[in-house]
Parts: C-alpha cells; sequence; structure tokens
C-alpha cells in the first residue's frame, strides 16, 4: 500500500487518497511515532484534496473574485458617465459664475446652482471610494488563492515527508528484524536455532541453494 502511495506522489495524484483505507494499527513499537505522524499527515491532506475542500474552496474564491472583476467593469462605467455629467454641470456652474460677476443673477440663485454643483461631485466621489474599495477586495481574494496554493503545496511536501520517513523506517526495521533472500532456493540450516535466540550480526543463519544444488548463496 505505501508503495501505491509513493507512485501516487510521483504522479501529484493526492485526489486518489479518498479510495485509500490505512490501517489503525496501535501496536507497532518503535514504528509507532512514524506511523502516527504519517496517519496525521495523512487525514489532513485527504481532507484538503481527496474530500474536495481545496477544490470547492478555489471554486468559490475564483467565483467572487470574478464577481469583483464584473463589479469593477459596472462601477467604471458608472463613473465615466458620472464624470460627465460633472463636465457639464461645472461648464452650467462656471456659466452663472459670469452671470453672477456682472451682478446678473441674484446672490440666491446663484448659492443655489452652487449647491447643485457640489451635490454633482459627491457620486462621483462615492463612485472613486467603491473602485478604491473594489481593488482591494480582489487584492484580498487573490492572496487567498496564493495562500490556498501554497497551503496545498506545503501539505503536499509534509506528506510526501512522512511518507517516506515510514518507509525508510520500515526499510530499517525489515533489515534488523526480518531475514530475507534475494532468490529463491532451498534452505539448508548453518546451526540448530531456537525461538528469541539472539542473533548477532553478520552471523551465518543459513545457505540458500538452487534446487540443481550446484551453487549456494548465505544469509
Amino acid at each position: 500500500q505505501l508503495e501505491t502511495l509513493a507512485q501516487w506522489v510521483q504522479a501529484q495524484r493526492f485526489e486518489a487518497l479518498a479510495s485509500f483505507h490505512p490501517g489503525d494499527f496501535r501496536q507497532l513499537g518503535e514504528l509507532q511515532a512514524d506511523y502516527q505522524t504519517f496517519m496525521q499527515q495523512f487525514s489532513e491532506t485527504a481532507t484538503l484534496f481527496a474530500n474536495g475542500y481545496l477544490l470547492q474552496k478555489t471554486n468559490f474564491l475564483h467565483a467572487e473574485l470574478t464577481d469583483l472583476q464584473q463589479n469593477r467593469e459596472q462601477l467604471a462605467e458608472q463613473l465615466d458617465i458620472q464624470k460627465k455629467e460633472l463636465a457639464l454641470a461645472e461648464k452650467e456652474f462656471k456659466m452663472h459664475q459670469t452671470l453672477f460677476a456682472g451682478k446678473v443673477i441674484a446672490p440666491v440663485e446663484y448659492n443655489r446652482e452652487e449647491r447643485n454643483y457640489l451635490a454633482k461631485q459627491l457620486p462621483l466621489k462615492q463612485l472613486e471610494m467603491s473602485l478604491t474599495g473594489n481593488r482591494t477586495a480582489q487584492t484580498q481574494k487573490q492572496k487567498e488563492l496564493a495562500e490556498l496554493s501554497k497551503q496545498a503545496n506545503d501539505q503536499k511536501a509534509q506528506f510526501a515527508q512522512a511518507l517516506s520517513t515510514l518507509r525508510a523506517a520500515i526499510g530499517a526495521w525489515k533489515a534488523r528484524f526480518l531475514l530475507t533472500a534475494s532468490k529463491d532456493g532451498l534452505v539448508t540450516f548453518a546451526a540448530l536455532w531456537q525461538e528469541d535466540q539472539t542473533v548477532k550480526n553478520d552471523e551465518i543463519l543459513f545457505h540458500i541453494g538452487a534446487s540443481q544444488k550446484n551453487y549456494f548463496g548465505e544469509a
């Protein structure tokens, strides 16, 4: 199973973790700590990738960003219209300024036109503030997408490291406690052995010969 996981990691197939069902081992001796670390990383990685959280969160953020971009286009169009209206209002107000300077219109009428001109500037300011807020919101969504991508990459690396550590630990355990041979053959014990008997490093336990009995190997 660990070899299959290693192949998935190599192929970046983290969504396939949904089909992997690790055992709940609690008595692994010196392998227990590495196994627990692996299981923690497996659980976090499966939650992020295999259970759809990453895809759902990414799609949600992209949808929000698209909405913000469309909203910005609408605000930009409104701002363009408002600028044109303000330009016309400014021309009209300057005309009234000229009339007031020539004492053609009364102060009351001039004050009324000035208030109207100032009122025309308010929507423009509000639109500019909305555009600023929109840009800030877009930047925040882009930041969240970048952080989500970093989280995914970090989780991939942590899971790959935990898997590699567990495989290495199991390999070291096998090398210390399991007797294996590189080929099939007939086993001839070099001495009489008993269960739980202590074995020294590099001690010859048995010979392995081919069925033709024309050569032997040692282990």
